[in-house]
């Protein structure tokens, strides 16, 4: 079972935004539930990023940037990716990775 890493970035300048982990369509997920709730709530950054970026006529880099078959491994990656990218909103959100 494969597990990946991916980030979302905002395309006008490549910024990242948000840094998951799952498998199978997990990493589209976001991008669905930003497109069936288009109205901005309050506490949902990477959402309303989504949202925002959505409205502007754009769409969200999605890219995988590390694969593999352990489940912890790509957890330590994800932390550590969080981490380097300096977000301080953002933390693991273990509960819906093997979705």
């Amino acid at each position: 079972m494969k597990f990946y890493v991916y980030v979302y970035s905002d395309p006008a300048d490549d910024t990242p935004f948000y840094v998951g982990m799952g498998k199978g369509n997990r990493k589209f997920a976001h991008l669905r539930e930003a497109k069936n709730n288009p109205e901005p709530i309050q506490g949902q950054h990477k959402l309303n990023k989504i949202r925002k970026i959505i409205r502007e006529g754009r769409a969200p880099v999605i890219a995988t940037v590390y694969e593999t078959d352990d489940r912890d491994a790509a957890l330590e990656f994800e932390c550590s990716l969080i981490a380097s990218i300096g977000r301080q909103d953002q933390r693991p959100d273990h509960s819906q990775h093997d979705s």
